[in-house]
C-alpha cells in the first residue's frame, strides 16, 4: 500500500508538470519566439525614379542571439515581414532596372532596435560604385605595433601601404591619408549628421609633390610610415623601415614618413633620405598622427577636389558638430570633413564584440575588418589588415579585390609584407 501511495504522488506531480507546460505554451506574455510585423521602405538612390523595378535580398541578423532572417527575390519597395523583436543589423543587396540598364544597389542599417513600437523603417539604398578603371587602394595598414621581448608595447614602426590597382600610371603627389573623427565602438547621435555627403576626420596627412613627382606604376605601391628608421635597433621584434629595406620589396616604389620631431621624448628622428608627409590637420597632441593599436577607426585615401587649394580646403571644409554625451552634457567640437566624392578608397576597422556603427558612408565602405579579437587581445600585435588578391589582368598585373566592403575585401590579422 505504501508503494501505491508514492505512485499516486508521482502521477499527480506528472499531471502538474503537464499543466504548467501547457500554460507556458499558451501564455501570450512569453516573447522569446513571439514574432511581430516589421515594415521596411526602400529609398532609391538620387536620380532613380520611384517606380523603377528592382529585385532585392534582405538579410536581418539579431545581434545578441545571432538569429538570421533572409528574404530573397523581393520586388516591392515596401516590405512587411514577421520577425522576433531584437537589436538588428539589416543588409540589403539587389538591383534596379533603369532604361534597360541594371544598377546594383545595397543598403545597410546597424544596431536598430525592432519591437512592437519601433517596427517601421526607411532604408536608403546606394549604388555600387565600382571604379572599373581602378585607382589607388589601401593594400595594408599596420596599426597594431609590436611588443618588446619583455612584453611591453612598442607603438612606433606603423605604416600604410597603398597600391595602384589600375592599368595606368597614377601619381601619389598630394594624396591625402585621413583618419576618422568618430570611433566605431561608441555610437554618437551627432548633429549635423553629414555621413551621406562627407567623411568627418580627426587627422589628415598630405603627401609631397607638385603633381607628377611621384609616378606609381600599375601594380606597384607606396609605403607611408610614422618613422623610416630601423626599429629593430630599439626593439628586436619590430621592423626595418629604412629605404634600403622597404623600397623594392613587394612592389614598393616609394617610401614616405611622418615623424613627430616636436617631442624629443618620442625618440623619432627625421630621416633625410625619406620625403615627409605633412600633417595638415590633427586633433591629437603635439601635431602628431597616431594609429589606434586596436584598430578602432576608419582610414581613407583621397585627393583635394579639382581647383581646390590646400588653403581653400582649410578655410572652407570645417565641420562643427555636437552630441549629448553620457553625462547628459552637450559635447561640441570643430574638425574637418572630406567630401565623399574626393575619396578613392577607405577601410573600416573595428573589433568583434565592440563594433556599434560605421563612421563613414556605406556608399564608401559597408563592412569592416579587424586585427584585435577583443579590447585586450595581446595576439593582435604584429598583424595587419591586408587586401585580398582578386585576379591578374591582361598584362599579368595583380588586381586586388575592391567591392567597397572591408569585410569581404580584407584579410584580418594578416602577416606584414615586411616579414
Amino acid at each position: 500500500m505504501k508503494k501505491f501511495k508514492y505512485g499516486k504522488e508521482i502521477f499527480a506531480l506528472f499531471l502538474s508538470m503537464l499543466f504548467l507546460l501547457y500554460n507556458c505554451s499558451n501564455d501570450d506574455s512569453y516573447t522569446e519566439t513571439e514574432q511581430n510585423n516589421f515594415t521596411t521602405h526602400l529609398l532609391y538612390p538620387e536620380g532613380i525614379k520611384d517606380d523603377a523595378k528592382g529585385n532585392f535580398t534582405l538579410l536581418l541578423k539579431e545581434k545578441n542571439s545571432g538569429t538570421e532572417y533572409k528574404f530573397e527575390n523581393e520586388t516591392e519597395k515596401s516590405l512587411t515581414k514577421k520577425i522576433v523583436s531584437g537589436n538588428y543589423q539589416i543588409n540589403i543587396e539587389g538591383y534596379v532596372v533603369v532604361e534597360n540598364d541594371t544598377l546594383n544597389v545595397y543598403g545597410l542599417i546597424e544596431n536598430i532596435q525592432i519591437n512592437t513600437t519601433n517596427n517601421n523603417l526607411t532604408i536608403p539604398l546606394y549604388l555600387k560604385n565600382i571604379n572599373k578603371d581602378g585607382d589607388f587602394v589601401i593594400q595594408e595598414v599596420f596599426f597594431t605595433g609590436t611588443i618588446y621581448p619583455t612584453g611591453k608595447k612598442y607603438d612606433s614602426g606603423k605604416y600604410f601601404k597603398i597600391y595602384n590597382n589600375s592599368n595606368r600610371t597614377l601619381y601619389a603627389d598630394g594624396l591625402l591619408i585621413c583618419l576618422s573623427e568618430f570611433n566605431p565602438w561608441t555610437k554618437r547621435d551627432v548633429t549635423p549628421n553629414i555621413f551621406s555627403s562627407s567623411f568627418p576626420v580627426s587627422a589628415i596627412l598630405m603627401l609631397p609633390g607638385k603633381g607628377k613627382d611621384y609616378p606609381v606604376e600599375p601594380g606597384k605601391s607606396i609605403v607611408v610610415c610614422d618613422n623610416a628608421i630601423n626599429h629593430k635597433t630599439t626593439n628586436p621584434n619590430a621592423y626595418n623601415l629604412t629605404p634600403a629595406a622597404v623600397i623594392g620589396k613587394a612592389g614598393t616604389q616609394y617610401l614616405f614618413e611622418f615623424p613627430n620631431t616636436d617631442n624629443p621624448k618620442l625618440g623619432e628622428v627625421d630621416n633625410p633620405e625619406v620625403p615627409n608627409a605633412k600633417v595638415i590637420f590633427t586633433t591629437m597632441k603635439l601635431n602628431t598622427v597616431y594609429l589606434h593599436n586596436r584598430g578602432a577607426e576608419t582610414y581613407a585615401i583621397a585627393r583635394l577636389g579639382e581647383n581646390i587649394s590646400l588653403n581653400e580646403y582649410l578655410n572652407q571644409y570645417k565641420y562643427d558638430y555636437s552630441y549629448l554625451n553620457e553625462a547628459g552634457n552637450i559635447f561640441k567640437r570643430s574638425v574637418y570633413k572630406i567630401p565623399n566624392e574626393w575619396i578613392a578608397d577607405a577601410a573600416n576597422v573595428s573589433t568583434p564584440g565592440k563594433h556599434n556603427w560605421l563612421v563613414i558612408s556605406p556608399s564608401i565602405d559597408r563592412g569592416w575588418t579587424y586585427c584585435s579579437l577583443n579590447d585586450k587581445d595581446i595576439t593582435r600585435f604584429d598583424t595587419c589588415i591586408k587586401r585580398k588578391f582578386k585576379e591578374k589582368n591582361a598584362n599579368g598585373i595583380d588586381i586586388l579585390q575592391d567591392t567597397n566592403n572591408s569585410t569581404e575585401d580584407f584579410i584580418p590579422r594578416a602577416k606584414l609584407f615586411l616579414e
